[in-house]
């Protein structure tokens, strides 16, 4: 959908104006396995559950599908490892795409449902974990489980039995856009079966945009790599200088945005022994300084710096431990000593099995967008920082410390409330201290407002003293607050699907909605609650007069932490995980900050529109900082 269609549609749905009829879907074709339409593989045709089945792999030899729908029926049977799914756009036996599931890690592990792209022979699962290729869910055993599967250009999304939402959204699928054949795929042992074949081509489905692609902060992604050599050929020491291995020919290869170096669509091994290529790169440095490497790989690796060892690591599968997974992380840190002008880098990078590849990272690295740029940091003297509010009226900010080491019990001294000055400094570290847990703030006149646990508590700012705390009704857990022109404060319980309001010292559950996705940070702005949702990562809007609840803006993966509305009508959010983003008035979504390799939060924030100021709570991390926006 693009952006203009995006816009009318919202604007149709407002207004209540519909949009033209979606034109008749296409028929699905339905084939037996019994058919001679398909090319097997080590598949058996049998009969379970009673239905004619199949198990084992199996390819339409005489379709090339592009855009369209798959479904077929899966049944797994109790107590037994499996991985059946489907292979999509197959360009040919080594290039392809794939979905699966693994009955066996359902529901409690976030890899159940597993996408995959097959590059040179190599399904690539190590590669692809997390957001946009794994997901959690149940998947029943000992019955007939519904699989859909739609594609579009480069998306694609699952549906599980009776869903309806995918249980996984690919953004970007690892051929991009491409056809080929389609088929189904497991191990023929009776572990797992398919039955009821269906698909069809469909050019008319419809998927919203995919999220931007940005580079990750800190990703190095220039290298050349080697040509494949065969592991065994290295010998114990992994001396560079092998005397007996032909000199390595140089070529460059592309890093994907977030820095990882899929080797396996850049190499090709020779047979299943484990392989090895070279890849090398140049780290320029001003002056001598320590370089903090995230290092990911797949499946082990040997780090030089200017020809000289100093890492190794063993991340294949189990190897760690019997669940290890051997995904590509980053899981290790290596601290390289560089010199002053250019260092050499170079990985060894050793393949067994489920895709090979490699992703190094500064770490120390923060994305700041143009015109952006740091302008002080605390020591690390909080407590899990969770919110920070400015009071304008005496030129401060309070900070919540959240402590969530000791939530079961209250500990005077360590869930307080700090006071730091515009320019960084800690004015007051413990300025008011037992509020069990605390999170948001909101400053109403000579008022500031936390919330605890159980009740929205009140605190005389001149007199720095709690004077009320008013309890929320069966609350589970309190979050965010914020304030609007006339003094009302909308609290929101992440997880309870509510907010609460607190007006003229009565609290009330004022709005509760399973859509509102397990709200988190909040913000007034003309007429509305926005809500930032825990579940979607993007932007709710409430009416505050009708209570009438739409979604706004979609940021993608994240836990939407803290809100503010600007004067133009836009809008600061921060994804918790270390995102800070502007959202303009028409909607565009801008990254103006950017933590995640760093590894601290962006949770809570406060913004002093005067100075362009925003004064960032770390939580984790146990500072705070700021950073002046363009």
């Amino acid at each position: 959908m693009t952006t203009a269609y995006r816009l009318v549609f919202w604007f149709c749905l407002l207004a209540g104006i519909g949009l033209a009829a979606d034109p008749p879907e296409a028929p699905f074709e339905s084939v037996e396995f019994a058919s001679d339409r398909w090319e097997k593989s080590g598949a058996t045709l049998t009969e379970h559950m009673g239905r004619p089945s199949l198990c084992g792999t199996a390819t339409l030899k005489d379709v090339v599908f592009e855009n369209g729908v798959i479904e077929v029926d899966i049944a797994c049977v109790p107590g037994r490892r499996g991985y059946p799914g489907v292979v999509f756009r197959i360009q040919s036996e080594g290039e392809n795409e794939r979905f699966y599931i693994r009955p066996h890690r359902a529901p409690y592990y976030n890899d159940a449902f597993q996408y995959a792209a097959t590059f040179n022979g190599e399904t690539c699962w190590q590669l692809y974990n997390g957001p946009g290729a794994t997901a959690a869910g149940a998947i029943p055993a000992g019955q007939w489980n519904r699989l859909r599967l739609e594609v579009k250009g480069e998306q694609a999304r699952v549906f599980f039995n009776d869903m309806t939402q995918p249980v996984l959204v690919i953004p970007r699928l690892g051929h991009g856009v491409s056809r080929g054949a389609v088929g189904v795929t497991t191990f023929n042992d009776g572990a797992s079966y398919f039955s009821n074949f269906r698909y069809r081509a469909d050019d008319t489905l419809v998927f919203p945009p995919a999220p931007t692609v940005t580079e990750r902060p800190g990703a190095i992604t220039r290298w050349d790599v080697s040509q494949v050599y065969p592991a065994s050929r290295f010998d114990s020491d992994l001396l560079l200088a092998t005397p007996d291995l032909p000199p390595p020919e140089w070529r460059p290869v592309a890093a994907e945005p977030d820095g990882t170096v899929n080797l396996s669509r850049a190499c090709r091994r020779d047979g299943a022994a484990p392989a090895a290529v070279l890849a090398r790169t140049i780290l320029r440095a001003a002056a001598p300084r320590t370089m903090k490497l995230g290092l990911g790989y797949s499946d082990a690796v040997y780090v030089f710096l200017n020809g000289r060892l100093l890492f190794s690591g063993n991340s294949a599968y189990t190897s760690r431990d019997p669940s290890f997974l051997g995904i590509l992380g980053p899981f290790d840190t290596v601290y390289l000593p560089l010199t002053a002008g250019d260092n050499e880098l170079t990985l060894l990078v050793v393949e067994a099995m489920g895709g090979w590849g490699f992703l190094c990272l500064d770490q120390d690295a923060v994305y700041s967008a143009p015109g952006a740029a740091a302008a002080w940091a605390t020591p690390r003297r909080f407590v899990t920082p969770e919110s920070a509010v400015w009071d304008a009226a005496r030129g401060v900010f309070y900070v919540s410390n959240y402590s969530g080491y000791t939530r079961a019990v209250m500990q005077p001294g360590l869930e307080f409330i700090s006071v730091v000055s515009v320019d960084g400094r800690i004015i007051e570290r413990v300025w008011v201290d037992g509020i069990k847990n605390p999170t948001g703030l909101a400053v109403v006149g000579d008022r500031l407002f936390a919330v605890g646990r159980q009740a929205l508590v009140e605190i005389d700012i001149p007199g720095r003293a709690i004077v009320a705390r008013h309890p929320f009704p069966q609350p589970v857990f309190p979050n965010d607050v914020a304030a609007d022109a006339a003094g009302r404060l909308y609290i929101s319980d992440s997880a309870k699907n509510a907010i609460y309001r607190f007006v003229d010292g009565r609290m009330e559950e004022w709005f509760a909605d399973p859509r509102l996705g397990r709200p988190n940070g909040l913000c007034v702005a003309g007429g509305r609650l926005i809500v930032g949702g825990v579940a979607s990562g993007g932007l709710l809007a409430v009416d505050l007069e009708t209570k009438e609840l739409r979604p706004w803006i979609t940021l993608g993966e994240g836990v939407v932490d803290g809100l503010c509305a600007l004067p133009d009508g836009g809008l600061l959010v921060s994804h918790n995980e270390g995102r800070l983003y502007r959202v303009r008035p028409d909607g565009a979504v801008e990254r103006l900050l950017d933590a995640t390799t760093a590894g601290w939060n962006i949770a809570d924030f406060a913004w002093v529109p005067e100075k362009r100021l925003v004064v960032i709570p770390t939580f984790a991390d146990d500072r705070v900082v700021a950073y002046t926006l363009p």
